[in-house]
């Protein structure tokens, strides 16, 4: 779990850091998936060919308890020899399930690795839809599993 704490913190530093902001624009999006923090939104540095963010929503609702998943992520669309920039490929740390607790559900921490296609590419506002596989582990069980995305990117 403490590899997970520095890794984000390196990746919000790296992220946040003057150089890399100097040729960026700000992002923000709404939907559910990974990229959303489960149901809800992320803001971000988005440049020709990549999106930094961090992602912050709600992953369950159950009676009076509420789960709330965090996370941080990148997209890239020139990992590979794509001719667009609609292909991306994604790299995330932070919520990826949940965990029964005494007072309800706990936020399962982790990572994953997905797809995300934008359909005016990643440089432009747009729909964009997509899947990310994770894996993480709780105080009590570890969670694997696939989550599938669809959003708005403004």
């Amino acid at each position: 779990m403490n590899i997970i704490y520095k890794s984000s913190l390196f990746s919000i530093v790296l992220a946040l850091s003057p150089q890399s902001l100097a040729d960026n624009n700000y992002t923000l999006g709404l939907g559910v998936g990974t990229m959303y923090g489960g149901l809800g939104m992320n803001a971000g540095v988005q440049s020709d060919v990549d999106i930094k963010y961090v992602s912050a929503g709600i992953l369950q609702l159950s009676g009076n308890s509420t789960t709330y998943g965090l996370g941080l992520g990148w997209i890239t669309t020139d990992m590979f020899d794509f001719q667009s920039k609609k292909h991306g490929i994604n790299i995330y740390v932070g919520a990826v399930g949940t965990e029964n607790s005494f007072d309800g559900y706990d936020p399962i921490y982790g990572g994953g690795l997905g797809y995300s296609y934008f359909f005016s590419g990643i440089d432009q506002s747009g729909f964009n839809i997509g899947f990310t596989l994770l894996a993480g582990k709780g105080s009590k069980e570890s969670d694997t599993g696939a989550f599938i995305q669809a959003g708005y990117q403004f």
